[in-house]
């Protein structure tokens, strides 16, 4: 992996974090080993604690933990990166605070909000209406409404 910084998505939310290739390696081992060595991760929210299930033992959530995407530098930063992750088609841009991430639809006619821009603000642009989306994935504007 390159020395910059690595992009972490969680499915569950579309959540985004960055962090140093360093942080990211115990989220690589096994679960016990994580679990065991959760202080040195930094966030607690990093890792999440497993569920019980009705039988009293833990469930693995898939969806509720950090997963590596890709190094920052491997992102443009002047367009949307569209990726999957865990089947979810998600999107991910340089807004004016930071890097985002929301999911890869926009909520008018579900096209792919990967294939629209980033405008100078910082928001996300739909390419077929127009619509603009802030870095929480709120619509902050609808053309001709």
């Amino acid at each position: 992996l390159p020395s910059s910084t690595m992009l972490l998505a969680l499915p569950s939310s579309a959540s985004l974090v960055t962090t140093t290739p360093a942080a990211i390696r115990p989220v690589l081992r096994p679960r016990a080993q994580l679990l065991a060595t959760r202080t040195a991760l930094g966030p607690a929210d990093l890792v999440s604690e497993p569920t019980s299930t009705a039988s009293g033992s833990a469930a693995f959530s898939w969806e509720a933990n950090w997963y590596p995407v890709m190094p920052t530098s491997y992102a443009d930063p002047v367009r949307p990166n569209g990726f999957t992750l865990l089947g979810k088609h998600l999107v991910l841009w340089k807004s004016a605070d930071g890097w985002a991430c929301v999911e890869d639809a926009c909520p008018h006619r579900l096209a792919p909000l990967s294939t629209g821009r980033v405008t100078e603000e910082g928001t996300l642009m739909c390419r077929f209406h127009g619509w603009r989306f802030d870095d929480a994935g709120n619509c902050v504007e609808v053309p001709n409404a």
